[in-house]
């Protein structure tokens, strides 16, 4: 499963993703305030707590902010194959690790009690780590490694797009809220347009890789 068909193509897709990782963690909510500022994984339990989400008149889907953790870890578990077959050991395990820890993140907490894990406010988020780690073990395996490119490619450019855009749209959703209870217009992080800029190098290296292959099949 060749993702780096080029040194420089392969590169603009990890540090693609290494953006959404790090945009993730990065301030949302912009303030001046330290203590005031949100990253995505904050804004997971901030917004359960706004009136408009509490009373219905806000649609909320609270676990799709935890998308970019599972996108992350697909995303590193399908590229350490690439990685080993170019001796690349160390990076390959590094990926893996983080995308352990990832998923260790997205672990509802404790304590685990089936009431409790399959409740309304934790059912979604449970089974999205079952999902999302039965996933990351399938792209270690032996048929992440069998993957054909180009899939492997798509597979890759809607992890990124899906799982960055399904919790910004949530974020923009509730931006007046947030102003509301802020006491002043909010002001967009750079966590945000941080994650875009990723997502966007991940899915220019999808065309690219694409217009290569078509150019390498008419020769």
């Amino acid at each position: 499963m060749d993702y780096f068909t080029a040194p420089s193509t392969g590169l603009l897709l990890l540090v693609g993703v290494l953006c959404i990782l790090v945009g993730y963690w990065a301030p949302w909510v912009a303030h001046p305030a330290a203590g005031l500022l949100q990253n995505g994984f904050d804004l997971s339990e901030f917004v359960k707590f706004l009136p408009q989400v509490k009373d219905g008149s806000e649609p909320m889907v609270r676990w799709l902010f935890f998308l970019p953790l599972t996108a992350v870890a697909l995303s590193f578990g399908l590229l350490t194959h690439e990685l080993r077959s170019r001796r690349v050991h160390w990076l390959g395990l590094v990926l893996v690790v983080v995308s352990l820890l990832l998923l260790i993140i997205l672990i509802p907490p404790y304590p685990y009690t089936p009431d409790r894990l399959l409740g309304d406010e934790l059912r979604a988020r449970t089974i999205l780590a079952l999902v999302s780690w039965v996933s990351f073990l399938l792209t270690l395996s032996e048929l992440g490694r069998r993957l054909p490119r180009r899939w492997g490619s798509i597979l890759l450019a809607l992890l990124t797009l899906v799982g960055t855009a399904s919790p910004i749209v949530q974020f923009l959703s509730v931006r007046d809220a947030l102003s509301a209870v802020y006491g002043r217009p909010i002001t967009i992080g750079w966590g945000v347009w941080l994650m875009v800029g990723g997502t966007l190098a991940v899915l220019g290296r999808t065309v690219l890789g694409s217009r290569k292959a078509k150019e390498k099949a008419t020769r």
